[in-house]
């Protein structure tokens, strides 16, 4: 959770997230599913530092990416499938030099 806070503070710092957009009405965060949980709990802890709420909408990242394509407006776009970035990058949508991985899965036997 920690690392979300600070996620939302580093985009924040980097321009990734406008500055008024932020100030105003939180930025937008459109996200894969998967996600809800963590983010949920991070915009919560975001907003008790006395900042704006981000505005979440959590999805499957081909509904976002599409919604996004279509013309949704996101400061920011999590996507679970690196296709479905692209899609939105092939679009010419994704501020130049933001793209980045944060997160990743891998399989463990106990």
């Amino acid at each position: 959770m920690i690392l979300l806070r600070r996620l939302f503070l580093f985009l924040l710092l980097l321009g990734l997230v406008p500055a008024a957009s932020a100030a105003e009405r939180g930025p937008v965060v459109m996200a894969a599913a998967s996600l809800q949980e963590a983010l949920s709990a991070a915009a919560d802890a975001w907003a008790a530092k006395g900042h704006a709420r981000p505005l979440l909408s959590f999805a499957g990242s081909s509904a976002l990416a599409r919604q996004i394509v279509a013309g949704a407006p996101a400061d920011l776009f999590l996507s679970a499938d690196e296709p479905w970035m692209d899609a939105v990058a092939k679009a010419g949508l994704l501020r130049p030099g933001t793209r980045t991985t944060l997160l990743g899965n891998r399989l463990v036997l106990v």
